[in-house]
């Protein structure tokens, strides 16, 4: 698989905000119309940023299989949000323009003319030291593609430091050690209709409940790139006000809500000069094997960032993905997810 398309991949079930979005589309399967319902009652509540990115996961993951005016409808109330309640009028305008490169639509035409790309300055033009002292080091060989600055790297000396499955713990016990019923049962029950969302099929099982100030999630199912069945479950904090709903969640090596992106990195087991350049990236991925560490980053400039650490056959027993997302400096989504040999029935005990 290329870089490219290893590094710009997105699965229907990754879990950050998409548990959210995959509870809402059923496991694929796209439902605009129930997503959008969804970013309306968010922005009612004073979730708008929960909403927008709720948005930007549908368009990502479920973009080629939308119709224009799916579309259309979406990149609609992204705007509407981004020039209202976001307060953000270039995050606005980026999405004008995407929407009408996809769309066409003349409603999202722009009269603002767009900027040739600048290419990115010399590391020591733009290196700044850190408040601790260390600098963080310049990325190795980057580039322009598509319009992202993106640059990879494969290292020997990582290999190990990451957290192992034992640290994934929900409840009182790690998620490997958890049959997908077990993990239904596990997530608490809000008691609320318009709150749950949850389905249980011969070979899809999951479950989503909305508090004041977070969601948990759990899901069993099919994952088609892998070719295995998949068991994960996770949280996300609303207002950053941090746990509660009658769940406290453990996060490895001590990672808090009030972490921002660098310290993560850096209690993962990343030197501080490492911790610092992933630090400012938008997207990273991370794929562990048993001699390497493959590292990909991105920077696109937006304030949502998204961490996926992918835990490959022959790292070790576990096999699965490890996500974190932040909005600015704030860690807002947590979650595990591990595939399994399993055939595709659901075994209920």
């Amino acid at each position: 698989m290329s870089i490219k398309r290893e590094f710009f991949y997105r699965a229907a079930a990754v879990f950050c905000c998409g548990l959210l979005l995959a509870a809402l589309t059923a496991c694929g399967h796209a439902s605009p119309e129930r997503v959008l319902r969804k970013m309306e009652s968010l922005a009612e509540q004073g979730d708008a940023k929960t909403a927008a990115q709720l948005g930007r996961d549908h368009l990502k993951e479920q973009g080629d299989a939308l119709s224009t005016d799916e579309q259309t409808e979406l990149y609609r109330k992204l705007i509407e949000l981004y020039e209202g309640e976001l307060a953000d009028p270039d995050a606005a305008e980026e999405l004008r323009r995407q929407a009408y490169d996809r769309t066409g639509a003349d409603e999202f035409a722009s009269e603002t003319p767009l900027a040739e790309p600048t290419p990115s300055p010399a590391p020591e033009q733009t290196t700044a030291a850190d408040p601790s002292g260390i600098t963080p080091r310049a990325p190795q060989p980057s580039a322009y593609w598509n319009g992202l600055d993106h640059f990879s790297e494969i290292r020997t000396d990582l290999v190990g430091v990451f957290p192992g499955p034992e640290e994934f713990v929900f409840g009182d016990k790690s998620i490997v050690d958890y049959t997908p019923v077990e993990l239904w049962n596990w997530v608490p029950k809000h008691g609320a209709p318009e709150s749950s969302i949850s389905e249980l099929r011969e070979d899809y099982l999951s479950r989503y409940e909305e508090f004041f100030d977070m969601s948990v999630s759990m899901m069993y199912g099919y994952d088609s790139e892998r070719d295995r069945m998949h068991l994960g479950a996770g949280v996300s904090w609303y207002q950053y006000y941090g746990p509660s709903g009658g769940v406290e969640i453990v996060m490895p090596r001590g990672i808090t809500t009030l972490d921002n992106l660098a310290t993560v990195f850096q209690k993962l087991g990343l030197p501080a000069e490492d911790a610092l350049l992933y630090g400012q990236q938008t997207y990273v991925k991370i794929y562990l094997y048993a001699d390497h560490v493959e590292l990909y980053a991105a920077d696109e400039g937006r304030s949502m960032h998204e961490v996926e650490i992918f835990y490959e056959e022959g790292y070790g027993d576990f096999c699965g993905v490890l996500s974190f997302g932040f909005d600015n400096s704030n860690l807002y989504s947590y979650s595990v997810r591990q595939f399994r040999e399993q055939g595709k029935q659901i075994v209920v005990n």
